[in-house]
């Protein structure tokens, strides 16, 4: 028996930072809990310094929490914030191309470290002064839209990331985070595209996958959904999106039991389940036993 009472929306996840080629080998996860694909091109004593679309960020070892898996002790003697902010501003990094911009690196890296912290206006301001210096790289662009995401403007997160495409047209965070706004508009047919080109450059792209189910769940296309959501799981296990919105999936299909143990798996991994999906899951138990 299949009940369903009221519509419980699909949230698709926001907060994807620093889209970059799949190419590069390490991920570097910070103690934010943001991670960050990237080519290392350098590793001094206390900071590491990564290339991203040809734009060099820089982080420090007391704000890594691993690199590949592997778990970064923090020096025991720290840099001052002082002594960080003069770094930042003085490095040298061997980027080529006549577009190679240390400001605008810093600039990037000061942006994206304010969207991990939830501080959104600040990273659009950081974001934004990127731009005024190099409007030529996709990134600043793309995250600025991830910036408009969590702020519901949804208009404007589409704007920012329409230009990052037309920078690079590969660029599968961009079409993933401008999925998200489409989805967020209602515009569903428009999402799937965007996120089915996301899987078209990356088909290693968890959540892209995970996403695109949810779009498929609330276009009640639910064995696609179902489909999208386990691919996004076989690739990231511990994609928490993931198992939410397969269990919203089997919970509309009538299957309790199946979308208790998925929804029961997200919140172990720390996913926010909506509470009236929690709640219909156990009214349907009573009713079946």
């Amino acid at each position: 028996m299949r009940h369903r009472s009221t519509k419980i929306r699909v949230f698709i996840l926001i907060g994807v930072f620093l889209g970059v080629s799949s190419v590069y080998a390490e991920i570097i996860v910070l103690k934010s809990g943001q991670s960050i694909e990237g080519k290392i091109i350098e590793k001094a004593d206390k900071y590491i310094t990564i290339d991203s679309h040809g734009v060099p960020l820089q982080y420090f070892f007391d704000e890594i929490e691993s690199i590949d898996g592997v778990k970064e002790i923090s020096p025991s003697t720290e840099y001052s914030e002082k002594e960080k902010r003069d770094i930042s501003d003085h490095i040298k990094i061997g980027v080529t191309g006549p577009k190679e911009n240390v400001a605008y690196a810093i600039l990037l890296n000061r942006g994206v470290d304010y969207l991990g912290k939830g501080d959104y206006d600040q990273a659009i301001s950081e974001f934004t002064k990127a731009i005024e210096i190099d409007p030529s790289l996709p990134d600043a662009y793309s995250n600025r839209g991830d910036a408009y995401l969590h702020k519901a403007n949804y208009d404007q997160a589409i704007s920012d990331c329409t230009k990052a495409i037309a920078i690079n047209p590969n660029f599968e965070t961009a079409y993933l985070n401008r999925g998200v706004a489409y989805f967020y508009q209602r515009n569903y047919d428009q999402a799937i595209s965007d996120l089915s080109k996301a899987i078209e450059i990356n088909p290693n792209y968890d959540l892209a996958y995970s996403s695109r189910g949810g779009v498929y769940c609330e276009k009640a296309n639910y064995d696609q959904a179902i489909s999208d959501c386990t691919k996004a799981i076989a690739i990231n296990p511990n994609n928490s999106q993931a198992y939410n919105n397969r269990g919203l999936t089997y919970y509309y299909k009538g299957e309790y039991h199946r979308a208790e143990e998925d929804v029961h798996k997200a919140e172990l991994l720390g996913y926010k389940v909506n509470s009236n999906l929690i709640d219909n899951l156990k009214k349907a138990y009573r009713r079946e036993n």
